[in-house]
């Protein structure tokens, strides 16, 4: 079995963070950028 790991140096796309709740959805986003990822919110997937 192989496992590859991606560093935060090889985020080359934002993580898509769909949640209709802003409160929720910011959360997520401050949570993920401070462990280093880069986000996209949106509050729905038709946004998205």
């Amino acid at each position: 079995m192989r496992t590859t790991f991606v560093t935060h140096q090889e985020h080359l796309l934002p993580l898509l963070v769909v949640e209709d709740d802003a409160a929720i959805r910011e959360l997520l986003e401050e949570e993920l950028n401070d462990a280093g990822y880069d986000t996209l919110g949106v509050p729905s997937a038709e946004e998205a």
